[in-house]
């Protein structure tokens, strides 16, 4: 296996591990820092896997969709602090393998955002989701736009942003770390029906580690929720909209229960916040007995991968 590489790769990684050894040894902190060089263009690639199981009794089906993703990003300084500019240059989904279109995924991602992120490094405004309703219209029934309309607001896609934003690794700007340590606080969980649940996260800062011969610094996020509220909102919502279907006697409440679990995994450079690979993980399951059909369980896992490539 030594054979297939060259005297000058044994070293370099030789050298690199010495290196992340002396400054492991030399600090117990980190300091992040929102500090992009001005004018860097980078690409990023995104690629999700989602699955769905639905196991109502009687019948099972399942729904696997992919997304392929790749956009590019410049960074520009201002007076007030830093401009990111975010630009997708391809968008592939697909469902159960076969190439698929979605106008609301597409209305949604295919956009030109502007980042505006003060001289903290804190991020202060999304600019680009404004006219998406107008958009849609044609697209989509107009029975469905006004469903999910609230849901796609260009507040509510802001406000979502820039939480997944600070939540991933855009809060770090300013703070200085114990290498080893972890924390825990309350974070925000946004659900496909725009409702905004809330569960614990646990952030562990784990050290250095090697990315493509740079020094980077790995964080790894769990949390798990209880989204029982939610689901019972949900199920509610539903239970409204059929219920001049159903005779009064199958008004029986449903009972729900509802969880999510996930992890995520960061690898970025501290100095400038510029992050170098990321990986997402997510289960998410939902059960309802429901009076007439049982348990109708729904389990759904994702996982979402970015890699940034600079030049």
């Amino acid at each position: 296996m030594f054979s297939q590489f060259s005297r000058h790769s044994i070293l370099t990684t030789l050298t690199v591990s010495v290196l992340f050894s002396s400054v492991t040894q030399a600090e117990d902190s980190v300091t992040f820092k929102y500090n992009p060089p001005d004018g860097l263009e980078y690409e990023v690639k995104l690629d999700t896997v989602q699955k769905k199981e639905v196991k109502a009794p009687g019948q099972s089906r399942s729904l696997t969709e992919e997304m392929r993703l790749r956009k590019s990003i410049n960074v520009d300084k201002t007076a007030s602090g830093w401009s990111e500019h975010h630009e997708v240059t391809d968008l592939n989904l697909f469902r159960n393998g076969q190439k698929v279109a979605n106008p609301l995924i597409s209305a949604t991602l295919r956009r030109s955002l502007e980042y505006k992120i003060n001289g903290e490094g804190k991020i202060q405004d999304v600019v680009g989701y404004e006219g998406i309703i107008d958009e849609l219209r044609g697209q989509i029934p107009d029975n469905v736009l006004n469903k999910i309309s609230r849901a796609i607001t260009p507040e509510r896609l802001k406000s979502k942003e820039m939480t997944e934003w600070n939540g991933r690794f855009g809060g770090l700007a300013g703070k200085t770390i114990k290498i080893g340590s972890e924390e825990s606080k309350v974070s925000p969980f946004q659900l496909p029906t725009g409702d905004v649940v809330e569960f614990e996260t646990t952030t562990r800062f784990v050290g250095w580690e090697d990315c493509d011969g740079k020094a980077c610094f790995r964080i790894e996020q769990e949390y798990s929720g209880d989204l029982e509220a939610a689901a019972e909102a949900i199920m509610e919502k539903a239970h409204k909209m059929t219920e001049g279907l159903r005779d009064d006697e199958d008004n029986g409440a449903e009972e729900v229960e509802a969880m999510i679990e996930g992890k995520t995994e960061i690898l970025l450079d501290p100095e400038t916040l510029l992050p170098y690979w990321e990986e997402q993980n997510r289960f998410v399951r939902m059960v309802a007995n429901i009076r007439g059909q049982g348990v109708v369980p729904v389990e759904q896992t994702s996982r979402k991968t970015m890699k940034y490539l600079y030049e």
